[in-house]
């Protein structure tokens, strides 16, 4: 029987089955290959290994990409469980000569939400669009 390298990284799952089949292709075209008998044939032989040749050189490509696949979803998967350092508030002091911000000191008052809803509603009133 007929291992696979690709195992190690690729489930036997329905999303997989297109390149299991593909692989398992190629390795039966082998198998058939080496069922070839040449007779002694030179030209029968030159085929056979020119054949051979672009086999294994697609099942090489086969695994590359298998492991290419296999290598992103490791790197996904790590940056997703490395936790993400929480912001800090970085508390200034107010120099001396600016106004003070609204707000800036915590959640705005009614006072204020009520002097920046009509504030708003006066440069809406002004504004032809």
């Amino acid at each position: 029987m007929l291992t696979s390298k690709l195992h190690a990284h690729l489930a036997f799952a329905p999303q997989n089955a297109p390149v299991h089949t593909y692989e398992q292709a190629l390795n039966q075209l082998l198998a058939d290959v080496d069922g070839i008998p040449s007779t002694g044939d030179p030209a029968v032989r030159k085929a056979r290994r020119e054949l051979v040749k672009k086999v294994e050189h697609e099942l090489a490509w086969l695994e590359e990409e298998v492991q290419r696949a296999w290598d992103r979803k490791q790197a996904e998967e790590q940056e997703e469980e490395e936790p993400e350092e929480p912001l800090q508030d970085v508390e200034e002091p107010n120099p001396e000569g600016e106004e003070e911000i609204p707000g800036e000191d915590g959640p705005a008052t009614e006072e204020e939400l009520a002097e920046t809803k009509a504030a708003l509603d006066a440069f809406l009133a002004k504004d032809p669009t």
